[in-house]
């Protein structure tokens, strides 16, 4: 394989910059001077590489390899790059691509659900011969190194939140497997490989089981982010229209979390706010992590759980059979989603646009009984 250095162009100080039609020239005869001195099969480097060793815009680079794949000149590969074509042709080519055997798992630390993530994770990865390295992304920090090249071309990455589509689509573009496990806002169509539980059907289970116990205010802890774009708030609101057919006249309102974060230091807030006249009997939070922060704070203040009000989680983490009382939670089946996951990056061909949609179910235990008459 033959290699060439990039270098990008110079502009002295005192120059004035490059027309766009004139920059976009000065890098198709590069990229097209570049591709004739490599062999079939080479790998051309990701456009980002191109961007930095040209000093050009991505656009540029872009509609360059657009032209180039135009002329017969390179193949992309979904999954696996962009490759010099064999004699010219539009066709793909037989040459076999070395694939890595290891996946990057992306994810914002979230407590114990980001552990439980990769406990499970790397449980399907272990049993399909693959290694797992994760990388704990910082929001605050440039995300230009989570790139297939700088991480030695897994064999794909997994990205816990869809607020990483963004990450995935660039890991896309530069030829990179990607599978996100996390759910879209409601409204929007996953342009991209997506599995995720069906938080609507979650949020209707959590809310109708405290409905059908008699419970009829219902407050819900909720963290971050706009909870009424939420899938998981359109399952509270057709389990709240659903009885109210019934003439049944419930409702939940939502609490910022900062309350929570108030009783920490005063802990008789929690007290105050579940024996007010107007008080919830039942609590819904997030998580089960949230839900078990909650609990907690509720017992230091004498509160009884499930005598004085009843607690819900979501996602059925090890930690609510831990605490006491046992957590009634819901269970998203977060294991087959990360199997899911893991099937679509080890397929023959790379996934484009799978989505994936799992059932949850609610898991009852010891925090929810009737309300106190």
């Amino acid at each position: 394989m033959s290699v060439t250095n990039l270098r990008p162009a110079s502009n002295p100080a005192g120059n004035p910059r490059p027309s766009r039609r004139a920059e976009s020239a000065r890098v198709m005869q590069a990229l097209d001077q570049f591709c004739a001195s490599m062999q079939a099969g080479d790998r051309v480097p990701t456009h980002s590489e191109l961007m930095r060793q040209f000093a050009a815009s991505e656009r540029t680079i872009l509609r360059s390899l657009d032209e180039l794949q135009r002329q017969g000149r390179i193949v992309r590969k979904h999954g696996a790059g962009t490759f010099i074509a064999d004699g010219g042709s539009n066709s793909s080519f037989s040459r076999p691509v070395p694939a890595s055997r290891t996946i990057v798992a992306v994810a914002m630390p979230d407590r114990s659900f980001f552990d439980r993530c990769m406990e499970q994770l790397y449980q399907y990865a272990a049993a399909a011969d693959l290694g797992l390295v994760c990388r704990p992304l910082d929001p605050e920090r440039d995300t230009s190194a989570f790139t297939p090249a700088a991480l030695g071309w897994p064999l794909g990455f997994v990205l816990f939140g869809y607020g990483l589509a963004p990450l995935a689509q660039r890991i896309q573009a530069d030829g990179g497997r990607v599978v996100v496990v996390g759910t879209p806002p409601s409204g929007e169509t996953p342009g991209l490989p997506c599995v995720y539980g069906a938080q609507e059907q979650g949020g209707y289970l959590a809310t109708k089981h405290l409905i059908d116990l008699g419970h009829r205010r219902i407050s819900f802890i909720h963290s971050t982010g706009d909870i009424y774009k939420s899938f998981r708030w359109q399952g509270v609101q057709r389990a709240l229209r659903e009885a109210q057919r019934f003439g049944l006249g419930a409702e939940v309102t939502v609490v910022d979390r900062a309350v929570i974060d108030r009783w920490r230091s005063d802990s008789a807030g929690a007290a105050e706010f579940v024996r007010r006249p107007d008080g919830p009997t039942a609590i819904m939070a997030w998580n089960d992590h949230e839900a078990a922060r909650i609990l907690s704070l509720l017992l230091k203040a004498g509160v009884e759980v499930p005598g004085e009000v009843s607690l819900i989680g979501y996602d059925a983490l090890p930690e609510g059979e831990l605490v006491h009382p046992t957590l009634t939670t819901v269970d998203p089946y977060l294991g087959q989603l990360l199997q899911i996951a893991v099937n679509l990056l080890t397929q023959e061909s790379a996934p484009t646009s799978h989505t994936a949609v799992v059932i949850p179910t609610l898991v009852v235990r010891d925090s929810t009984a009737g309300p106190r008459l």
